[in-house]
């Protein structure tokens, strides 16, 4: 469906937004799945405990907001050199996807 204002860029631009919807949903999918096989696996074993799900929410709060830390980190080293004006937020968000980036490709070849 083509619409007379479309252009090229347009299209390009839906089609990744598609793309990115996309792999969102299916790597939701794949966390939840993981998610619902680690736990049914745990519940059989009367592994998980209220207070190891409370361990568990905390380190992987910890873990989250000393990413976020080093992002920061990131930024202010960027905002140091004066080469490159971004807003904090987009630094951020740059950093983040650096990280995944980075480990992602190897981690599916194992």
């Amino acid at each position: 469906m083509r619409l007379d204002g479309d252009t090229t860029e347009d299209r390009k631009n839906q089609i990744r937004s598609l793309l990115h919807a996309g792999g969102m949903a299916i790597s939701l999918l794949a966390i939840g799945y993981v998610a619902w096989r680690a736990s049914a696996a745990a519940l059989e074993r009367e592994f998980l405990t209220p207070s190891l799900v409370g361990i568990i929410v905390a380190t992987g709060c910890a873990y989250a907001g000393l990413g976020l830390l080093i992002g920061l980190a990131w930024y202010f080293l960027l905002a140091s050199t004066r080469t490159a004006q971004l807003p904090w937020h987009q630094a951020l968000l740059i950093f983040g996807r650096s990280q995944l980036l980075k480990y992602l490709p190897s981690n599916l070849l194992h």
